[in-house]
C-alpha cells in the first residue's frame, strides 16, 4: 500500500537574509547541496560545478551552492564569479536553511537530510544516490527525481569508501549532464 506524500507548508525566506545573498525579490534560484554524512554519498564537487554552470547559462537561474567546508572547494571557479552564482560555506540558521530549501526552484543534492527536508516542503528535488540502500524504499516523499546507477553490486550496504572495491560506479557513474537534464524538467 502506497502511503500519500506529505507536504508541509513552505517556510518563508527571510528578506534580510535574501538581501544579504543579493537575491532580488522574485528571482528564481537553485540550491546545490554538496554535503553528505559519508564520503560514499558525496557526488564530486566538480560535477556540481558543471551543473551550476549550465543552470546559470542555460536555465538563467541564480545558483546557491552550499558547502560543508571551505576545504570542499579551494577557490570559487573564475568562470562562475558574478551575480548569478554564490557559494555558502558552513552552517546557516535552521530558519535560513529551511527558507532556501522551501523557496528554491529546484534542489540538487546527495542522499542526505536536506534533500528530504526540501521534498517535505514540496520543492522539486534531484538527488544523486549511491547504491548502498534501496532508494525506492528510502528515497524521498514528494516530487523529485532520484539518479543512480544500477550496477551488479547495488544494495551492497557499505558505508566506508574503502569498502567499495569498484570505485563507487553507482554514484560516480551519474553524469552532470543527467543531473542537468533532470533539473531542467523543473526549471525550463
Amino acid at each position: 500500500v502506497k502511503r500519500p506524500n506529505v507536504v508541509l507548508p513552505k517556510a518563508a525566506l527571510d528578506p534580510a537574509f535574501a538581501q544579504g545573498l543579493a537575491l532580488p525579490p522574485g528571482r528564481r534560484f537553485a540550491v546545490l547541496h554538496t554535503g553528505a554524512r559519508t564520503a560514499t554519498r558525496k557526488w564530486p564537487v566538480a560535477n556540481f560545478l558543471d551543473v551550476a554552470r549550465r543552470l546559470v547559462r542555460e536555465a538563467h537561474l541564480h545558483v546557491i551552492m552550499l558547502l560543508d567546508s571551505p576545504a570542499d572547494l579551494a577557490a570559487a571557479p573564475q568562470d562562475l564569479n558574478g551575480e548569478d552564482f554564490q557559494i555558502l560555506n558552513g552552517a546557516l540558521s535552521f530558519a535560513d536553511f529551511d527558507g532556501l530549501l522551501s523557496q528554491c526552484a529546484v534542489f540538487i543534492g546527495n542522499d542526505t537530510g536536506p534533500k528530504h527536508l526540501a521534498a517535505l516542503r514540496g520543492t522539486p528535488v534531484v538527488s544523486i544516490h549511491m547504491g548502498a540502500v534501496n532508494w525506492s524504499e528510502w528515497g524521498q516523499d514528494g516530487s523529485g527525481i532520484i539518479l543512480t546507477r544500477r550496477v551488479p553490486c547495488y544494495g551492497c550496504g557499505i558505508e566506508l569508501i574503502e569498502e567499495c572495491g569498484k570505485g563507487l560506479p553507482c554514484l560516480l557513474g551519474v553524469s552532470p549532464d543527467e543531473v542537468f537534464v533532470a533539473a531542467s524538467k523543473y526549471v525550463m
